[in-house]
């Protein structure tokens, strides 16, 4: 018989992290009065997408007939997921993602440059988190946030039984997470 060598042992509560930290309402008005930018549109179409950056930056499909983009990796419930394209970052999608073929180097140096001269101070998965706070804020269902981040749903209930379809995904994520 095998026994499991670190049962009972207690190592702590997990501690939050402070390593990234969301953009403000204010920062994100900052963001959109300097969207005649190419990257500071893609900079947008993350905060609205929680993509992380390889996610962003390596799309499986950008279908802008059907409103959507798959992307996804990293988890079971991350990879090849369906994420809808809100009304406000649509152009953006159309403009600039559809054409970007940018390595992730590349990608956090431009992002570096940009929030200099922004005067910002956040990293790229500040995009995701800021995603992820304002879906809360705004009152966005739990299912539907873990869903469209690609998180894995530990409830049974939820994880098995409770099904939403991309049409609820898109009516919600448009209704909550809209512009300042």
């Amino acid at each position: 018989m095998k026994k499991n060598a670190s049962e009972g042992i207690f190592i702590g509560k997990k501690e939050k992290s402070t390593l990234h930290i969301p953009f403000s309402e204010e920062e994100i008005k900052l963001l959109w009065s300097n969207s005649n930018d190419d990257f500071v549109k893609l900079i947008l179409i993350d905060i609205y997408t929680g993509f992380r950056p390889k996610e962003l930056l390596n799309p499986t499909e950008i279908n802008l007939d059907q409103e959507y983009i798959i992307a996804g990796c990293k988890t079971d419930a991350g990879i090849d997921r369906i994420v809808p394209i809100h009304k406000k970052i649509y152009q953006f999608v159309k403009d600039v993602l559809v054409d970007t073929k940018m390595s992730y180097v590349s990608y956090n140096r431009k992002f570096s440059y940009t929030m200099k001269k922004l005067n910002l101070n956040h990293t790229p998965y500040d995009c995701r988190h800021t995603f992820a706070t304002r879906a809360d804020n705004y009152g966005l269902n739990k299912l539907c946030i873990k869903k469209i981040m690609g998180h894995s749903i530990q409830d049974i209930t939820d994880g098995t039984y409770t099904h939403k379809t991309f049409e609820q995904l898109k009516e919600l994520s448009l209704i909550h997470i809209s512009e300042p």
